[in-house]
């Protein structure tokens, strides 16, 4: 008898809660999507797959545009609570007085104007599934004590109410804001900050993954497009599509998304789009440090030519330059390193290995003169 009543219980609190979530957010996107040819983005997926099969509490933490809540839909898919609730809620979105209503519901009678019956908040709604809680680091001092208490009760408790409600909810957070700076100056508890980075995760910036970007202009060209491009010297001139990937992109893939909407509206039919043909913000960048396709230094055409011929360590480079009559040091030659990494043309290992040519400073060294 008593399981007949659990049984029952279950499926009307089933019913119940499916009513609550059917208009909530659903996530579309899948570990599938996510691919890098930079190294350390290719280990940060391939950890994030592995935290997707535990319940632990995740914190992503990244600049603006890198694709944080993209990863946050992709472990919520790739978990045991795939096809559940994923409750986005973005806390620099919704004022301080408003949030712990939205977050933990109210009861009826529990402020002026507050709905009849009452309000299941958002983590009610996550039951089962996960919340996705952005911009974690605006939340108020008020509010991140009673986070840390559902987080270490796995109870709510509704605006107004008395009754503590039991949650089974997966946490994932997110933030462009340090948060261990945070915690020194006194604005964000440190007892929270623990209690959200258990599993930790980094997104890296554009600018970081520069061989990346052709990929990701190919991709969203074919995402926007009715059209489908297999090359992007389909649709760009050289010289712009050098311009964009030498471009920092300090908006990430957001940044890079809109700039592939806008010349796919802008873009004259059966032609190419040349560099006038980019946003004005980006042609005024352009004018203003005398762009050109070819914009390498004679130092770093050097440099990028004898690493595709030779592929050797930094000091048996310095004598290569001083044989082609320039005179550079070990620490300027780390500095065109640098810079060649930024563009997306060298990778740098770790240790004696050095650093390899990537496919695109291959084809950029192709272009320059011969050293042998």
């Amino acid at each position: 008898m008593e399981c007949r009543n659990y049984d029952s219980f279950r499926r009307l609190d089933t019913a119940l809660r499916s009513k609550i979530q059917h208009h909530r957010f659903i996530p579309r996107h899948v570990f599938d999507e996510l691919s890098s040819k930079n190294p350390e983005v290719t280990r940060m997926i391939d950890t994030a797959k592995r935290m997707a099969k535990s319940n632990s509490t995740i914190l992503i933490q990244g600049e603006s545009g890198t694709g944080k809540e993209l990863l946050a839909q992709a472990i919520h898919n790739g978990s045991g609570r795939a096809g559940q609730a994923f409750v986005p809620v973005n806390f620099a979105a919704l004022s301080p007085s408003i949030l712990e209503s939205e977050l933990f519901g109210y009861v009826e009678g529990a402020y002026t104007g507050a709905k009849k019956g009452g309000k299941h908040g958002l983590f009610e709604e996550a039951h089962g599934g996960t919340i996705f809680m952005d911009e974690i680091g605006d939340a108020p001092l008020s509010l991140q004590v009673k986070l840390l208490r559902v987080l270490q009760e796995g109870v709510v408790r509704r605006v107004g109410g008395t009754e503590l409600v039991p949650i089974d909810v997966r946490v994932i957070a997110a933030t462009n804001i340090n948060l261990e700076e945070k915690v020194a100056e006194g604005s964000f508890r440190e007892d929270l900050y623990y209690r959200l980075n258990v599993l930790p995760l980094q997104t890296h910036p554009l600018r970081q993954r520069r061989e990346d970007i052709t990929s990701l202009l190919l991709s969203y060209l074919n995402v926007y497009s009715e059209e489908e491009h297999y090359h992007l010297h389909e649709v760009f001139t050289e010289e712009a599509l050098q311009f964009l990937v030498q471009h920092p992109w300090p908006g990430n893939i957001r940044e890079l998304t809109n700039v592939v909407e806008y010349v796919i509206n802008i873009r004259p039919p059966g032609e190419r789009i040349e560099l006038p043909d980019l946003p004005p913000y980006l042609i005024r960048e352009a004018e203003g440090r005398g762009f050109s396709s070819s914009a390498l230094s004679e130092e770093e055409q050097v440099l990028l030519t004898i690493y595709h011929t030779y592929g050797i360590g930094r000091r048996k480079m310095v004598d290569q330059l001083r044989q082609k009559g320039m005179s550079i040091g070990e620490s300027k030659v780390k500095s065109i390193i640098q810079e060649l990494k930024e563009r997306g043309w060298i990778t740098i290992h770790k240790g004696a290995r050095g650093c390899t040519v990537t496919e695109e400073g291959r084809n950029e060294a192709k272009k320059l003169v011969s050293f042998g």
